[in-house]
């Protein structure tokens, strides 16, 4: 899927198994609306689409057509005054696509550097098998983080609450290169979401802290250094932002190393019970 090609499609007509290239202007209480607007967009007829009803309007145009396709925007749209409301769009099909796959063989595989179809299967079994030992780890991880949570029901410091809070969302909002004019909006709608999550982190961040202090785990600056040198390593053209990110951040990545080495030492205490799924 990944290597496919689009090429031109032979087909006359619209169906799920094409990508449209479109040109669509919408239409809002008889206006049309610049928001709206979009030349040479593809879409992808077989995927589920934000709005619903607009891929299905696609289906059966020509090349060439124009045709007028009426929606109804989720109730939760941003653009307030569109949610929950129905926009008409002025749709051209311009062009049709097919997804071309490529043939497995044994030169596909050395595309990847391998010599056989084969090996690349191998790969992708050992790549697919990680994915899920680090997704068993990761469940094994978040059982113990709930019952410790339940054992241990503290009170923590509004002040430390709102803090995370803040860095939740300063973090997801710089990964989602949210702009700033919508930021203050989102955080009224979401603040109640991240402030439970912040609430959990910062309780645990208590608890593990007691058991780094009891069983002696606490990272060091040797550990700090250790990571630091590791990075390094992997990313040797860049040394100069590494060096500067564990400095900036040697206190976060110092509780992280804790956090992992108290992790570490429960998984290896915890009686663990397997199951069949």
């Amino acid at each position: 899927e990944r290597y496919a090609q689009l090429t031109p499609s032979l087909d006359i007509t619209a169906s799920k198994k094409h990508f449209a290239i479109i040109s669509y202007q919408g239409i809002f209480q008889g206006k049309e609306m610049a928001q709206l607007k979009s030349d040479n967009e593809m879409i992808n007829l077989s995927s589920p689409q934000s709005i619903e009803g607009f891929a299905e309007g696609i289906m059966g145009m020509t090349p060439g057509t124009t045709k007028e396709v009426t929606v109804t925007f989720p109730k939760e749209f941003p653009r307030k005054e569109i949610a929950g409301q129905p926009v008409t769009f002025r749709v051209k099909l311009n062009e049709l696509k097919e997804k071309k796959m490529p043939a497995l063989d044994d030169e596909f595989a050395k595309d990847f550097g391998l010599n056989t179809l084969d090996e690349l299967k191998g790969k992708i079994r050992e790549s697919l098998q990680q994915a899920h030992d680090k997704g068993v780890e990761a469940d094994i991880e978040r059982q113990i983080e709930d019952h410790l949570l339940q054992e241990h029901v503290i009170p923590v410091p509004p002040t430390l609450v709102n803090m995370q809070t803040e860095y939740l969302f300063e973090r997801a909002f710089h990964n989602a290169k949210v702009p700033e004019d919508k930021r203050e909006e989102l955080k009224k709608e979401l603040n109640e979401k991240y402030r439970i999550q912040a609430e959990r982190q910062v309780r645990l961040s208590y608890i593990v802290g007691g058991l780094a202090k009891q069983e002696n785990l606490h990272a060091t600056i040797e550990d700090w250094k250790g990571e630091m040198e590791r990075e390094l390593a992997n990313y040797a053209d860049k040394s100069d932002d590494v060096k500067k990110y564990f400095d900036e951040n040697q206190s976060r990545i110092l509780s992280r190393i804790t956090e992992e080495k108290v992790m570490k030492f429960l998984r290896e205490n915890a009686k663990i019970k397997e199951v069949k799924e």
